[in-house]
């Protein structure tokens, strides 16, 4: 069992060539990480050397440190105070590093010190005594000033002549009387005509002149109603009509009807009723009826909105068939409501779907694979949905979206990169990249962590 840190730190040196490039103490007890990165602690030229850019070779996890390596690295660590090397492949063979992941974890104790080699760079460390932080340098009293000398006088003179000013005003304000609010009996009678204005009387004759106009528009509504009585009454059975008489009835009809239909819309007019004595009659068939009252067809439709006539044979376009675009309809179909109204069913946009599958996963760093996969597969749908709503526009819309994803210590996402695709489609990418932003992965033991998964998007026929 390794021994905890008792105010021991832990001290790395970094060996290239036989010389020592760096030496660090670390007061700080964290993840300690190394690799091509900028990122990382250290940064290593470790060029073909088979370890992630950004590999935590110490890891912190209270209150001990573990040595993390892989099968690629070599070294020895010596325990019990130097009496017993061992080489990191007989601590894996012995069972005392733990596999995690890709590689092996080994918990170190303050007696302890070792050293690793990746590729041409020797990593060596041990845990000492923190020493003693170097003394701030000070400056000799001679050179040093006092803060009296350190003043602007100029800047501090101004500042104090601007606060004695407004002081100044503040007390004279202070000392004069509040006004008091002047009611309307204390306004000058110059004043006065502007605040109250006198309200116009309102006329007698006014209100006599309203009643009158309303009584006589009543009775002009009221004998109209009598002259069309009057003339319903007095018409007589057509059977009994002259020649004449049928010629004055059918003008007269003739402008009723052409007077009800003026504005009218074409559905409107085709399922409104004639003036038939039984109702019947919709007026369009009422026209056409063979030999009917209402023979002029020009004279019908004249005011109704959404009709022409066609006088060429390119206006006329093609007979039956009832096809047409989106909007077409079968007449035969329309569903006639009270009042002349037609209900046109839209019709229904083809559903159109697409699938979205993943590749193979790539992982550099310490985050579990399987959660991984879990958490991306859990939200597939959210990436579908961004290929499906281009999919509406391009049918044939297919191909491969790989995307890197750089996963923080805290779990949440950092950056999210497009790396490769062959779907070509800006809009697609860019509501890919801002679903994933939104995404929270596990907490990686190792720090931060990146990966890279491919989506695969294709139409379903």
């Amino acid at each position: 069992m390794a021994d905890k840190l008792t105010g021991k730190i832990l001290r790395i040196g970094i060996m290239q060539g036989g010389r020592i490039i760096e030496d660090r103490y670390l007061r700080k007890p964290e993840t300690i990480t190394v690799g091509e990165s900028p990122k990382a602690a250290f940064v290593l030229p470790l060029g073909s050397t088979p370890i992630p850019k950004y590999f935590p070779l110490f890891t912190f996890k209270r209150p001990y440190f573990f040595l993390t390596f892989t099968g690629s690295m070599t070294g020895k660590v010596a325990l019990d105070g130097g009496k017993t090397i061992v080489d990191l492949a007989e601590l894996v063979n012995a069972g005392e590093a733990k596999k995690e992941g890709k590689a092996y974890s080994f918990q170190l104790g303050e007696a302890m010190r070792g050293t690793v080699k990746i590729g041409e760079v020797t990593i060596i460390f041990h845990f000492v005594q923190a020493p003693p932080l170097p003394a701030r340098p000070k400056l000799p009293a001679s050179i040093r000033q006092g803060w009296i000398k350190s003043v602007d006088w100029v800047y501090f003179s101004i500042l104090f002549a601007c606060f004695v000013l407004n002081a100044g005003f503040l007390a004279i304000c202070s000392t004069q009387p509040i006004p008091k609010r002047a009611a309307l009996e204390m306004v000058p009678d110059r004043f006065a005509r502007f605040v109250v204005a006198d309200l116009p009387e309102l006329k007698k004759d006014t209100a006599a002149d309203l009643k009158t106009e309303g009584e006589g528009e009543k009775k002009a509504v009221e004998e109209e109603k009598k002259d069309e009585k009057k003339g319903e009454k007095t018409e007589k059975p057509e059977q009994e009509m002259s020649e004449e008489e049928k010629a004055q009835a059918a003008a007269r009809r003739k402008a009723e009807i052409a007077k009800k239909v003026a504005g009218m819309g074409l559905v409107n007019f085709l399922t409104s009723k004639g003036p038939s004595a039984d109702g019947g009659l919709t007026a369009l068939a009422d026209t056409l009826a063979e030999g009917g009252r209402f023979g002029d067809i020009d004279g019908t439709m004249q005011g109704v909105s959404g009709l022409g006539v066609a006088t060429s044979a390119t206006e006329r376009g093609r007979r039956g068939g009832g096809g047409g675009g989106p909007q077409s309809k079968e007449i035969g179909r329309m569903d006639v409501s009270e009042g002349g109204k037609a209900d046109l069913a839209g019709r229904q946009e083809a559903e159109i779907k697409g699938s979205a599958k993943l590749g193979s996963l790539e992982v550099d760093g310490s985050l579990d694979a399987d959660s991984i996969k879990s958490i991306v597969g859990r939200n597939l749908p959210s990436i579908k949905h961004c290929y499906e709503q281009q999919l509406r526009r391009n049918p044939k819309l297919a191909g491969k979206v790989t995307v890197e994803v750089t996963v923080a210590a805290t779990g949440a996402v950092t950056r999210v990169e497009i790396v490769g695709s062959t779907l070509n489609d800006r809009t697609v990418e860019d509501c890919i990249a801002s679903t994933i932003r939104r995404w929270r992965f596990s907490k990686p033991e190792g720090g931060e962590v990146v990966f890279t998964y491919p989506f695969i998007f294709e139409p379903i026929r």
